[in-house]
């Protein structure tokens, strides 16, 4: 088995491992702040078509993934009510 030089390890195994986890907290909050962002964008489509069943759908998957379990009961009946069938 032959060592690896640095210019053939993994980056990652050359980061500081506080780094290795300030990205990890940014790659987390990146993701919170698009799923937001998606909630929002989601919302706003609902008050131009309120009767589209996959945004609903879609809405209340957002929702549950932020912890927001009973607007999302609420949005998984309303796209049901409006003829969205899951898979």
């Amino acid at each position: 088995m032959s060592v690896k030089t640095a210019s053939q390890r993994s980056p990652l195994t050359m980061l500081p491992i506080g780094l290795l986890f300030f990205q990890r907290r940014y790659a987390f909050i990146w993701v919170c702040y698009m799923k937001q962002k998606a909630l929002s964008d989601y919302s706003e489509t609902i008050r131009l078509n309120p009767e589209c069943a996959l945004v609903y759908a879609y809405r209340s998957k957002v929702e549950s993934d932020l912890g927001m379990s009973k607007e999302a009961d609420t949005d998984y009946e309303r796209a049901v009510e409006f003829g969205w069938k899951p898979e």
